[in-house]
């Protein structure tokens, strides 16, 4: 779909993730959280997103990176705050990090802003990981 959405930029999406993964949740729910970062990686992308999961006996790891500008040390924990924005779009209202990081809290998972290095296989600009137990909470 975001193909589609984000057309004009010509953004070429690598897909890693293996059919196999298990997530103990709510399929819209990660369904919401994967199109706010794949939404979010679309807008600062120069031409090129990452998707990418793993998963361990204990842990399911996602990451969405893109090639854009990155996002700075001290922003990173603004953007997971409701109604601030990193970017200077028109369309949004500045809380899909919000929702990203109520939803990974809820699943008792764990979210990491960073910045992609080659070292790590990884587009230069901004990478948000998260991570979740791989058993139902009870």
């Amino acid at each position: 779909a975001m193909s589609k959405v984000y057309r004009d930029k010509e953004i070429s999406f690598v897909v890693d993730v293996p059919k196999n993964l298990g997530f103990y949740g709510d399929e819209t729910d990660l369904l919401e959280l994967l199109g706010n970062l794949v939404d979010n990686a679309c807008k600062a992308a120069d031409s090129e997103v990452l998707i990418r999961a793993t998963q361990s006996k204990m842990r399911l790891y996602i990451a969405v990176a893109d090639d854009g500008p990155g996002i700075p040390q001290d922003e990173r924990q603004a953007l997971i705050e409701r109604g601030h924005r990193l970017d200077s779009y028109k369309s949004g209202q500045g809380i899909g990090m919000a929702v990203v990081a109520d939803l990974v809290c809820a699943y008792e998972g764990h979210l990491n802003i960073d910045n992609g290095t080659e070292e790590q296989g990884l587009p230069p600009g901004a990478v948000i990981s998260v991570d979740f137990p791989c058993h139902q909470s009870s």
